[in-house]
């Protein structure tokens, strides 16, 4: 679970949001005062004190100081009386709900603790520092930084890490980054381990407690493998040293894993000991064992169960390919039915030995060989004689309305996992009524299961008073309308007043301060555009003032400068896109993939390069091409190899070089190796997951596999097309957007049915599914995000990236799969942009120079 989303649905409205907003009035600046001469900024949860005129460096050792919500006012205090005088910049968490968020049972593991963070300057800085706040704060309480070295036995810890935004990129995953002392950027490691780049020396101020680390007690047990980690503590499996008997080990880590009550994930710890050891010997229930604390952390053994969670029993069983029979659906529902009456009838043993469980949902059941369902985490359970109590922790979509109290608490989350087992959408009751008309029908037509059933659950999952941002619409499945439809609810969204963003969307948007491709204004624009849609002049001014203001400083194509110079140029701003590009280090493109790294930089820059005529563009792209190696990365699309794969293919279509076909051929290949036949198509396997989408999966593999079969089709790439796009029609997709949804299908297979007929059947099929997550806004429709919990309308996660796989339903409307002069209108004068497959226009350095 991702806090951010958490924190993203505590606005108003239907839209994920963290607004830009004023310190606040319950927040701790007043306890760090701002002096003259310094600049103070806040920045989402963090505020920042930088002596005016002071440029930090790139990177270098800090110090975080961690806190408890009793000791935060001190430890600022303390912080703030230091640093002041000796001019060291530092910052801080803003409030006190942000320093529970943080250290939340679901907040990152690397950030947990973290309530200050001191800028020193050198190691000289560094070790005064670290003297005088650990004469004032030693022995004080705090969450322990996992990623740090801890100083003394107070909450002081140290790393070596950037002190600017820095970032590199792999496998389409941004990460925060350092410099090697030969300028190339790398990973910046926020792990659960204190590690030091092997370049950077240790000052001497850190060798003691570099050495006190290296001591620790030693479990009772020995440990094989980690099952789950949360910022509450890990889940292992173990065997004991005595006896080598196996068993779980559960960890609660003090001052961590906070819910929403300020207890920490020890306390919670004991709890759950004693609410087991209480319903020893019922049915579903673990058996526990001892109770122990090891270093500073409390463990609890317990025997060790098999099977799996819930979540994965119905990925493992529930048919879901389009072409299921009657009787694997019926074979489904009844062991599905079957399934939760077993699970209902443990809470009702519980209910009877006098306890609620109170966070049931689909990761705390674990589903045996025999359908057998056991309980884990009773972490919130509490007594039934305490009616009136809630659980200060849930999950969404499992989570009961606030009206609800005792053991009505268990009882919605029965009624959710049994409508999840039929349509996993539950998260969508923070956005619009459980359980709409057409969903139910979907159910009942599909499953067979008895509408009175159905209807059972439904008055469940709406019973009492409740507050929805949306409603449920009866989206168009005619693809005209739909796209009308979506324009008009992308128009009504548009916030030109914010600074901080114009469209609302994902809460990734805020890492490319809203103007990215895939989460901001730009793919929104594109959308838009490509949709025949005009720019209206009030869209074109909130781009130029922002790119004023805050001009992309990270590199890549999907949240970086090269998608914002990209869309700049095709909105017929090429000298902004020029200037863009200029301030960005071609060393800096670091990852080989599409969607940030030097596969989707190279093709920006190729597309600038050629509908400009520069070579020196050009040129950039066939460098960074150049030095591409797929080895080691996934296979999909925008984050492995067959993005590598359509690199390569645009530069022999451009300059017919047969050294870059052959290069698209071998890396067409490493993506093919990395899919499975799932019995209904290839797909991607990931883990235990198989992908059949565009971002990562089998839809985006199709889409280049397709364009290598122009110039070789005796390739594997051609045969195994068809299992790639058999693998898109599924029944059933969690979301429904264009790079993790069903949009991403619909424009992988209609981009690639050739016949009338069944392209027109197979969009069909797509906008009616589409239908099960549309929602009503300001008299369109628009689609909710990941997480389900709230509309987005962002390219990559929302509605402008169904607009997008609507917009092209004869060739991919995407970027980068197609030439940048193809996705222009065509020009008024017999002059028109060359088809692809002409040919090509050798005006830069090819593979072999």
């Amino acid at each position: 679970m991702d806090v951010r989303y958490d924190r993203a649905c505590d606005a108003p409205g239907p839209f994920f949001d963290i607004p830009v907003a004023p310190e606040p009035s319950d927040g701790y600046a007043a306890l760090a005062p701002a002096p003259e001469g310094w600049d103070c900024r806040v920045q989402g949860e963090w505020r920042q004190l930088t002596p005016a005129g002071r440029v930090l460096p790139e990177q270098g050792w800090k110090i975080h100081v961690s806190a408890t919500s009793g000791t935060a006012a001190e430890v600022l205090r303390v912080v703030h009386g230091h640093c002041v005088p000796e001019t060291v910049a530092f910052k801080h968490l803003v409030s006190p709900a942000e320093l529970l968020r943080r250290n939340g049972k679901y907040a990152p593991r690397a950030a947990s603790g973290k309530f200050v963070t001191v800028y020193p300057a050198d190691d000289d800085v560094l070790a005064a520092t670290l003297d005088a706040l650990q004469a004032r704060l030693a022995g004080m309480p705090g969450a322990y930084v996992l990623s740090d070295l801890r100083i003394g036995d107070g909450p002081l810890y140290v790393r070596y890490g950037g002190f600017r935004p820095m970032w590199v990129t792999g496998d389409g995953r941004r990460v925060a980054a350092i410099r090697r002392p030969d300028g190339i950027l790398v990973p910046d490691p926020r792990t659960a381990a204190f590690t030091v780049p092997g370049w950077v020396s240790l000052p001497d101020v850190l060798a003691p407690h570099v050495a006190a680390r290296a001591g620790g007690e030693r479990l009772p047990y020995r440990v094989v493998k980690a099952l789950h980690f949360s910022n509450g503590g890990g889940v292992y499996q173990a065997y004991r040293n005595t006896d080598g008997s196996p068993v779980v080990l559960k960890e609660g880590r003090p001052h961590a894993g906070l819910d929403a009550r300020g207890a920490d994930a020890v306390q919670r710890l004991r709890h759950e000991h004693r609410v087991w050891s209480e319903l020893a010997g019922l049915p579903g229930i673990p058996e526990v064992y001892e109770l122990f604390t090891a270093w500073e952390h409390t463990f609890m053994a317990m025997r060790h169960v098999p099977g799996v969670h819930l979540g994965r029993w119905v990925a493992a069983n529930c048919p879901l390919h389009a072409d299921a029979t009657d009787t694997e659906l019926r074979a489904y529902a009844r062991r599905a039915t079957a399934l939760a009456d077993r699970l209902a009838a443990v809470i009702a043993g519980m209910h009877e030995r006098g306890w609620i469980f109170g966070d049931l949902h689909p990761r705390n059941v674990l589903v045996g060989e025999h359908d057998e369902p056991t309980l884990i985490d009773a972490e919130t359970a509490f007594p039934v004689t305490g009616a009136e109590h809630r659980p200060a922790l849930g999950a969404p979509g499992f989570r009961s309305p606030a009206h609800l109290r005792g053991a009505a608490v268990d009882e919605y989350a029965l009624a959710a996992i049994r409508w999840w087992l039929w349509l996993p959408l539950v998260a969508m009751d923070e956005l619009v009524p459980p359980v709409s008309d057409r969903q139910l029908a979907w159910a009942h037509r599909r499953y067979g299961v008895p509408r009175p059933a159905l209807e059972a659950l439904r008055r469940t999952l709406r019973a009492g008073p409740r507050h929805y941002r949306a409603a449920p619409v009866d989206a168009p499945t005619d693809p005209g309308r739909l796209r009308a439809a979506l324009v008009r609810a992308l128009s009504a969204s548009a916030t030109p007043q914010r600074a901080d963003r114009l469209f609302p969307g994902d809460v990734e948007q805020a890492g490319s301060d809203g103007l990215g491709f895939g989460y901001g204004a730009c793919g929104v624009l594109f959308a838009l555009r490509t949709a025949g849609e005009p720019v209206p002049p009030r869209y074109r001014q909130w781009l130029d003032s922002r790119l004023r203001d805050t001009p992309p400083q990270r590199p890549g194509f999907w949240t970086g400068a090269h998608g914002v110079a990209w869309t700049l140029h095709l909105l017929g701003a090429p000298d902004r896109a020029e200037t863009i590009l200029s301030r960005i280090p071609d060393r800096d493109v670091t990852g080989a993939d599409l969607a940030e790294g030097r596969a989707g930089a190279a093709l920006a820059l190729l597309d600038l390069g050629i509908d400009r005529g520069d070579r020196r563009l050009t040129d950039r792209a066939a460098a960074l091409a150049r030095d591409l190696d797929p080895a080691g990365l996934p296979p999909g699309l925008f984050t492995g190899a067959a993005g590598v794969a359509l690199t390569f293919l645009r530069l022999y279509d451009v300059t017919g070089e047969t050294c870059w076909l052959a290069r698209a051929r071998q890396a067409m290949e490493q993506a093919l190796a990395g899919c499975v036949d799932t019995g209904h198509g290839l797909a991607v396997l990931d883990g235990g997951r198989t992908l059949p989408y565009l971002w990562h999966g089998s839809a985006g593999i199709a889409l280049v596999a397709a364009r290598l079969a122009r110039h070789l089709p005796d390739t594997p790439a051609t045969e195994r097309l068809p299992h790639l796009l058999r693998a898109c029609e599924t029944a059933f997709t969690i979301y429904p957007g264009l790079l993790a949804g069903r949009a991403g299908l619909l424009l992988a297979q209609a981009s690639l049915t050739a016949d009338p007929a069944l392209r027109a059947a197979v969009v069909d099929r797509h906008l009616t599914g589409l239908r099960l997550h549309a929602v009503g806004y300001a008299g369109g429709v628009a689609y909710p995000g990941t997480t389900l919990r709230r509309l987005s309308m962002d390219v990559h996660t929302g509605t402008a990236g169904v607009l997008l796989a609507l917009a092209g339903p004869h060739r991919p409307a995407l970027p980068l799969l197609t030439p940048l002069t193809s996705l222009r209108p065509a020009p008024a004068g017999p002059s028109q942009p060359a088809p692809e497959g002409a040919p090509p226009c050798k005006t830069f350095s090819t593979c072999s120079s």
